[in-house]
């Protein structure tokens, strides 16, 4: 555990994780209703136990200028 999860944790009143060793799947591509790909991360226990899955909602551009900023 490293410090600022401590304190965020106790912070925030969080109860502590089940665990903290996880294996990260990047970018796995999950297709939506209107043809758009969207990217998404998958976290699960290292040792495959019953883990709750995480959902994680945050802009990616991967570099690509979006149409706003052109």
């Amino acid at each position: 555990m490293n410090l600022i999860s401590m304190l965020v944790e106790r912070k925030l009143n969080l109860c502590p994780p089940i665990t903290r060793h996880v294996v990260v799947e990047r970018d796995i591509r999950v297709p939506m209703p209107d043809g758009a790909e969207l990217l998404a991360d998958r976290w699960v226990p290292r040792n495959g136990g019953d883990g709750l899955p995480q959902l994680w909602c945050v802009p990616r551009t991967g570099g690509v200028p979006n149409s706003a900023s052109t």
